[in-house]
């Protein structure tokens, strides 16, 4: 579901995140959360569809102001959007979903602007990961 108003329009009063999450049903989806606390939101639900927003969002010269993945999705890990992300919006934060098995996932952790966020958690660690990514913006 993709609002290309969003993907046009350069100056946001509403911080706009891309989220890339596995279509699976979870408990709290993320991309809820935020829409539910006034984030507008573009959700991918492959690794594919996150590449393509990527990419269509640097060649018309916009941006996200923050990417929420999955780390675990079914077609694999989220290593090469959160390297695309990096590459076209390096200041940008992003923010890792992990479930306790995602071992691989707190890697990422020790990179400027990446916090890996608990799935177990997930409104806390979302909550507590916007608050700190908006009070430096």
């Amino acid at each position: 579901m993709i609002d290309s108003g969003l993907l046009f329009r350069r100056e946001r009063a509403t911080p706009y995140l891309l989220v890339l999450e596995s279509p699976q049903t979870h408990a709290l989806s993320a991309a809820q959360f935020l829409q539910q606390a006034d984030y507008r939101v573009v959700v991918a639900n492959s690794i594919r569809e996150a590449r393509e927003l990527i990419s269509d969002l640097h060649f018309i010269g916009g941006s996200a102001d923050a990417l929420l993945t999955d780390f675990t999705l079914p077609d694999g890990l989220s290593t090469s959007v959160i390297h695309e992300f990096r590459k076209n919006f390096p200041d940008r934060p992003i923010g890792v979903l992990a479930g306790s098995t995602d071992v691989g996932a707190y890697i990422w952790s020790s990179l400027p602007h990446v916090a890996v966020l608990s799935r177990a958690r997930l409104a806390d660690e979302l909550h507590h990961w916007l608050a700190g990514w908006r009070a430096t913006a």
